[in-house]
């Protein structure tokens, strides 16, 4: 394994084995780190790229500190994440402090993605119905709004915000997907796409003889429509006959929830 220091100073550079019984303890805290030592501790200077040589077939989980002050008393600057790495690894640290894997291996996306043209494609011929399998998108446009950014009390650090879009070490967005499934009738040439949400807050909230439940997802994850689930379930069974919607007035969830409840017969929002 390689590992090459362009954080600006010289660090230390610690190494667990994972086969090792006490690399679980120092997952859990990694203050244990003081007290269970680490399979490999070496100094990279800054600039310089060191090599770990090693015999056996192993994986790795690494962390560095800085050399200078208290040396392997000092905290963390990149943290034990669990990440695994082995003896092909080329790891870069860089001067925000981050760890690159710099050779990563690669997942290639089992099904490419479908144009709209390939989507509206004429069906195969098929007795019954033709089915597909994939993926599809599920976190909500409103989430790349600022607006729905906002602040999370509690949260040492105000600038903080929620967004439902993660972003990877490139920038890159990596939105929330759920399987998806498009059902075609060759006879009509139409198609019906399901995509699996989560319902299993739903399935609990129906089965409760009191309905309290908190639903506390991050932005355009779904939180609305599973709400308009159970109301639409509490309804058809005639447990409630109106519901209450609670949001700031100028809000897009106030206009995206009474979208939604408003087709509910005797609802109001």
């Amino acid at each position: 394994m390689n590992f090459t220091n362009a954080f600006g100073v010289d660090v230390l550079l610690f190494v667990y084995d994972i086969d090792d019984a006490r690399y679980f303890n120092v997952m859990r805290d990694p203050s244990l780190h003081l007290s269970v030592l680490a399979n490999d501790e070496m100094l990279v200077p800054n600039g310089q790229t060191v090599t770990l040589q090693d015999t056996r077939d192993a994986s790795w989980l690494v962390g560095v500190k800085r050399a200078a002050g208290f040396g392997r008393f000092e905290p963390f600057i990149a943290a034990l994440t669990g990440q695994v790495y082995d003896a092909t690894s080329r790891l870069e640290l860089t001067a925000a402090g981050t760890i690159v894997w710099l050779n990563a291996p690669t997942i290639d996306v089992p099904t490419p993605r479908l144009t709209e043209k390939e989507l509206n494609q004429p069906l195969p011929p098929a007795r019954g119905h033709v089915v597909g399998v994939g993926r599809a998108n599920i976190t909500d446009m409103s989430a790349r709004d600022p607006a729905s950014q906002l602040a999370m009390q509690g949260w040492a650090d105000s600038a903080q915000a929620s967004r439902a879009i993660d972003v990877d070490e490139q920038g890159r967005e990596l939105p929330l997907q759920a399987r998806a499934f498009i059902v075609g009738d060759p006879a009509s040439g139409t198609r019906a796409v399901f995509v699996v949400v989560d319902i299993w807050s739903c399935s609990i909230a129906i089965k409760q003889e009191v309905v309290r439940l908190l639903i506390a997802d991050d932005v355009g994850i779904g939180k609305t429509i599973e709400a308009a689930l159970i109301v639409r379930e509490l309804l058809d069974r005639g447990e409630i006959s109106r519901l209450t919607v609670l949001c700031p007035p100028a809000s897009r969830a106030r206009i995206f929830a009474s979208s939604i409840f408003s087709a509910a017969p005797s609802s109001s929002s």
